[in-house]
C-alpha cells in the first residue's frame, strides 16, 4: 500500500507530535501494515509501534538510534504519561492553578472500638501532584529533546531523498534525473 493510502486510512492513536512524527517515518520509509502488523500486538499507540518495528528491524539505522535516545528519556516518559493522564484521566493536580480535588472517594471510614462510622469529608483540598517548577522541569526538557528528533529526523529524510535526485534548498526545490 503506497504512503498516501497508508497514512490517509491508518487510525492516528495519538494527536501529539510524536504520532505525526511516526507516521511520517512511515511514510519515508514506505512502510506497509504488513510490516507493522506484529508490532501492533499489544500496542495502539504509532510512536511505540514505529519505536519497535524500528529497534528490531533496523537497529543500526541512524533514525532509529535517534528515536530510541527520545524514548529512553526519562524526561519525555515522564512528559508522556502526565499527557496521558491528562487526556485520558483527571489531569494532575498542580499546585498554584487553584483548589485541588483528585477524583477518589470522599467517604472517611473511621473504626474505634465498638463501632465503624463514616463520614463525608467535604471541602478538603487533596496534596499537588506537582508544583509549576517541577512539571516545567521535566517537560521543557522534553520539548527540547523531540525538536531535537524532530531535526535529526528531517535531516535523515533530506539526506534519502538527495540519493532519489529530490534537492531541498534555500533556493527552493531541485530535481536532477539521475
Amino acid at each position: 500500500m503506497p504512503c498516501s493510502d497508508n497514512f490517509l486510512h491508518r487510525k492516528i492513536t495519538r494527536c501529539a507530535g510524536s504520532g505525526y512524527l511516526a507516521n511520517a517515518i512511515i511514510c519515508m520509509l514506505d512502510l506497509s501494515d504488513k510490516q507493522l502488523q506484529d508490532y501492533r500486538k499489544d500496542r495502539i499507540s504509532q510512536q511505540s509501534i514505529v519505536g519497535h518495528y524500528l529497534a528490531r528491524e533496523q537497529a543500526n539505522d541512524p533514525m532509529t538510534k535517534a528515536v530510541l535516545s527520545l524514548a529512553r528519556s526519562k524526561e519525555w516518559g515522564k512528559t508522556m504519561a502526565y499527557r496521558g493522564n491528562w487526556v485520558h484521566d483527571q489531569p494532575p493536580t498542580v499546585s498554584g492553578l487553584g483548589p485541588i480535588y483528585q477524583r477518589h472517594r470522599r467517604w472517611v471510614r473511621s473504626e474505634d472500638a465498638t463501632t465503624i462510622t463514616m463520614k463525608l469529608g467535604l471541602g478538603i483540598e487533596d496534596d499537588p501532584e506537582y508544583s509549576i517548577d517541577e512539571l516545567l522541569g521535566f517537560v521543557q526538557p522534553a520539548v527540547f529533546q523531540f525538536v531535537d528528533l524532530f531535526s535529526e529526523i528531517v535531516n535523515i529524510y533530506l539526506n534519502l531523498i538527495s540519493k532519489k535526485g529530490i534537492f531541498i534548498t534555500e533556493e527552493g526545490l531541485q530535481v536532477k534525473i539521475l
